[in-house]
């Protein structure tokens, strides 16, 4: 028996293996980054590294032609000067045409503005810089029986101009309310059609739906103007946009002794229409408020009337404002 484990112990076949030491974590690491024994980097080794390459070459070429192809196809089709979708098409023309005021509130989240020495300045300079771009007049005047668009300069009168500092030093400023800019959209009149004489104006004029519209005084003023014009003047004149602002309370109409006078009148006239978006200036109604009752902030409703302008709780704009 003792021979027989001498012959095990020397016999060169016998079948014991060695244990292998395991490769630390930091062997582990160092193998998985870079395997010199099996010539591998990060796993792989050169034949699977180049296909893999080629494999994603080939796969962010094709992702970006993809992109690029219909990048292409959509700018062909993409009309850069107006909306594809205008006019009846459009959600926007179906609601409320908004209005805004200049000059505005000094803080965007605020619709008070303070006129006093203080603020004067400012207010004169950005009133001036709203005006700038409206200096160029017409080389054609336009007029009331103008077929085409036609961009004239708005005069805002002697009161409310920057000689006078728009009114802001002597106590009754001037604001100017215009119109946002909706493309292809034109006013439709909220005067009957043919009302192209004064008899049929004066009729017109007497009609409920009118009278919502206008108080007295602006009835007056519209009959006046309409009566110094030709009948195709008379029908492009009621075609207007009308502009009307007011105190939004009694308690704000109180504090309005001298009224709220629109210049150069409370409308815009239609030959501003349809808005366009080649150096398109939005039009403007300047509107001066008489003599308000200083140190009380009082607030002013404006709206705009056509027959396709909808009338709602959100039509139009509010804001407030303080003579000190």
């Amino acid at each position: 028996m003792s021979e027989t484990k001498i012959a095990e112990k020397t016999d060169p076949n016998s079948h014991v293996e060695e244990k292998k030491p395991k490769p630390s974590g930091k062997e582990k690491c160092c193998n998985f980054f870079y395997n010199k024994k099996a010539g591998t980097v990060l796993g792989r080794n050169g034949g699977s590294w180049a296909r893999i390459g080629i494999f994603y070459l080939f796969f962010y070429f094709f992702l970006l032609t993809f992109f690029f192809a219909f990048l292409f196809i959509m700018l062909a089709f993409l009309n850069t000067s107006k909306p594809y979708h205008m006019g009846s098409e459009s959600l926007i023309t179906r609601t409320s045409i908004g209005l805004s005021v200049s000059p505005g509130p000094e803080k965007a989240d605020s619709s008070f503005v303070a006129i006093g020495s203080n603020t004067m300045p400012s207010m004169v300079t950005n009133m001036k810089k709203f005006l700038e771009k409206f200096n160029n007049a017409a080389s054609t005047p336009c007029t009331f029986s103008s077929n085409t668009l036609c961009q004239d300069k708005i005069e805002t009168g002697p009161d409310c101009s920057a000689a006078q500092s728009f009114g802001y030093g002597s106590g009754s400023p001037c604001f100017a309310v215009r119109l946002n800019k909706i493309i292809g959209w034109k006013p439709v009149s909220v005067f009957k059609k043919g009302t192209n004489t004064v008899p049929k104006l004066q009729t017109e004029l007497g009609t409920n739906k009118i009278q919502r519209i206008f108080d007295g005084a602006a009835r007056d003023e519209i009959e006046n103007i309409a009566t110094a014009l030709s009948p195709s003047e008379i029908e492009g004149f009621l075609s207007s946009v009308w502009i009307r602002c007011d105190g939004e309370t009694p308690a704000d109409k109180r504090h309005l002794a001298g009224g709220i006078k629109h210049r150069p009148f409370a409308g815009i006239p239609h030959y501003y229409f349809p808005f366009n978006t080649k150096d398109y200036k939005a039009p403007f109604v300047m509107i001066q408020v008489i003599n308000p009752t200083p140190n009380v902030p009082i607030s002013i409703s404006c709206k705009a009337f056509a027959d396709n302008i909808e009338q709602d709780e959100t039509a139009g704009i509010q804001f407030q404002f303080m003579v000190v």
